[in-house]
């Protein structure tokens, strides 16, 4: 019987398994001794619990043992590449935690504790719904393979039908395969899609980026709860707190605004007092708490994505993969394949991002309509792809550009963060330095917010000028880069 080789994703699970695994025990070794004190904790902490808050947490910290001991199994089962403590445990792990996540947030205000990024079991809370969808995607669909193990009976019968073939079936069944015809972009970018999943790179970008983002929205949840006052265990005033929570997102979000798109109002509409539109759409029209999270994850979100896309292109360069590459395909397959591949990574993190937030805050907080929060998050999700192609575009241009990928990493990184603020600050120096913001496709992506339809359509029109520009550049060095 032989042996799978372990993918390096497959690895990097096991490691993410073993350290949330000791996250989750330290946890439980607090949830065991706010059992014990309840009492003096409760009362310093100026929170009453509910009636079953030792009970309920008890059995939360019993499931949660079961958990670590499962995890830590999955994870010698995913070293071993065993099929039983690997695929199996894994699969009951994740199913098992996921529902206890959504337990636990259901059930969250009979813990009587109010839920905040600052409370480590809100964080676990998190992880107990990310991590395992992760799990179950990586393990059935990117792994499945791996916990395929042959057998000699089937290698019998393999080189029984391969004895039994007609030589020239043999010679003529490969030229009449599928993947013949299939176009190189397309198989560059299956390859290198396999590739980024499959190695480390893949299941860590997209844990680290969703936990990033979702801790975004808790701590931009906990700034307005706190101002405004909101306290989940507060049975008795929670309408006044949402309320409360609500006016407070929404002043946040009107100065956020104001100063982000220099939304500014016309001399005639500050003689009458008339606050600036587009602010004012996007705090009072539109779910201001949303709206300022997505804001936040809109300027980060370039960022990101270079995470995933520096090493592209200047990988395989430094490790001259190319001149093997380039005997059955060309520069331009390999460019656009690759492009295409980082393309259908982003695209499904979006989604998972933008409607992870916003049906956490409906079905947490219930202070927006689920109509208009549905509405906005799909309008959000469009923004955001518009952002990505772009953002995407220009990381792989220095991935071409710079051989080594820690490099381009930091070149991209340094350009996408820093570069909008130093081109601000000019801006603040002198108004008509405005135009230099627009160098980087970030000031023009919040049109994408607009109110007026026109100026979304431009703004459209906007991102995909810049990527083509960037496309093209990326293309132009990677085309006469020495491979």
């Amino acid at each position: 019987m032989e042996r799978t080789i372990r993918p390096r994703g497959l690895t990097a699970l096991a490691i993410l398994n073993f350290i949330l695994a000791g996250f989750k025990g330290f946890a439980i070794l607090t949830s065991l001794i706010t059992v014990m004190f309840v009492g003096a904790i409760s009362q310093q902490a100026s929170y009453t619990p509910g009636n079953d808050f030792s009970s309920l947490l008890l059995i939360f910290t019993i499931v949660d043992i079961f958990l670590v001991i499962l995890m830590v199994l999955a994870g010698i089962g995913y070293i071993r590449v065993n099929r039983f403590m690997g695929l199996l445990v894994g699969n009951i792990f994740a199913v098992a935690s996921f529902i206890k996540g959504c337990i636990s947030i259901v059930s969250w205000s009979e813990l009587s504790l109010p839920f905040n990024v600052f409370n480590m079991t809100s964080f676990l809370i998190i992880s107990d719904l990310v991590f395992p969808v992760l799990t179950i995607v990586f393990l059935n669909f990117v792994f499945l393979d791996t916990w395929r193990t042959h057998h000699q009976f089937y290698d019998r019968i393999g080189e029984y039908e391969e004895r039994t073939q007609h030589p020239e079936q043999a010679q003529i069944q490969p030229e009449s395969g599928a993947r013949k015809h299939t176009p190189h972009p397309i198989l560059v970018f299956m390859q290198s899609l396999r590739q980024t999943l499959r190695g480390s790179q893949g299941i860590l970008f997209f844990y680290f980026s969703i936990i990033l983002f979702l801790l975004i929205g808790q701590v931009t949840i906990w700034i307005c709860g706190v101002q405004g006052g909101f306290a989940a265990n507060d049975s008795q005033n929670i309408e006044t707190s949402q309320l409360m929570m609500k006016f407070n997102a929404k002043e946040f979000a009107f100065n956020h605004f104001v100063w982000v798109l220099d939304d500014k109002s016309s001399s005639a509409d500050m003689e009458a007092k008339i606050p600036p539109q587009w602010s004012t759409m996007l705090s009072h029209e539109q779910p201001a708490l949303l709206s300022l999270i997505f804001s936040v994850v809109f300027s980060l979100f370039p960022v990101i994505i270079a995470f995933i896309t520096f090493n592209q292109i200047a990988e395989d360069a430094n490790r001259k993969g190319y001149r093997y590459l380039l005997l059955r395909t060309n520069r331009q397959s390999i460019f656009f394949g690759k492009f295409l591949s980082v393309i259908t990574l982003v695209i499904p993190l979006i989604i998972i991002i933008v409607f992870s937030i916003s049906l956490f805050v409906h079905f947490i907080y219930r202070i927006y309509p689920i109509e208009q929060i549905l509405f906005f998050s799909v309008w959000a999700a469009f923004a955001f792809i518009c952002i990505s192609l772009p953002s995407i575009a220009f990381c792989m241009m220095f991935s071409a550009m710079i051989n080594s990928g820690i490099l381009s990493l930091i070149t991209s990184i340094g350009i996408l963060s820093l570069g909008p603020l130093i081109l601000r600050a000019f801006r603040d120096i002198w108004d008509p330095l405005v135009v230099l913001q627009f160098l980087l496709p970030g000031k023009a992506g919040y049109f994408l917010f607009h109110y007026e339809w026109w100026a979304i359509l431009l703004a459209f029109i906007a991102m995909a000028v810049y990527t083509g520009l960037f496309t093209a550049g990326g293309y132009f060095l990677f085309k006469r880069k020495s491979l």
